[in-house]
C-alpha cells in the first residue's frame, strides 16, 4: 500500500493501514444484475449526451469565431486583455460595449 501511495503522490495524511480499513469498511456496491444493467445504460446515455453537447459547443465556438472576424469592431474587442475570441463575441452580442470608445473607457 505504501508503494501505491508513493506512486500516486499521496499526501500521507492517513497511513496505509487506515486507508485499507476505510476501503474494507465501505458499503458493498450493487450486485443485482438488473440494477447494474440499468445503471450502466443510464451512464452510457449520459455519456452520449455529453459527447453531443461537446460536439455542439465546438461547432458553435467555430461559428462564433468565424463570425467575429466579420464584425467591424471584432479586432478591437479581441485585442482586449484576456478577452479571447469567445469572450469578445459575447461582449459584442450582449451589447455591453457598443462602441470602441466604451471599450477604451472600460479597459482604462
Amino acid at each position: 500500500m505504501a508503494a501505491l501511495c508513493q506512486e500516486h503522490a499521496y499526501s500521507g495524511k492517513r497511513s496505509g493501514e487506515q486507508l485499507l480499513a476505510r476501503l474494507r469498511s465501505a458499503p458493498a456496491g450493487a450486485t443485482d444484475p438488473t440494477k447494474c444493467a440499468a445503471v450502466a445504460e443510464a451512464v452510457l446515455a449520459m455519456v452520449a449526451l455529453l459527447k453531443t453537447f461537446d460536439a455542439t459547443l465546438k461547432s458553435l465556438a467555430k461559428t462564433v469565431t468565424a463570425t467575429l472576424g466579420e464584425h467591424p469592431d471584432g479586432k478591437t474587442f479581441t485585442s482586449l486583455p484576456r478577452s479571447g475570441q469567445i469572450n469578445a463575441a459575447q461582449i459584442i452580442a450582449e451589447g455591453r460595449l457598443p462602441t470602441v470608445a466604451d471599450a477604451r473607457a472600460w479597459t482604462g
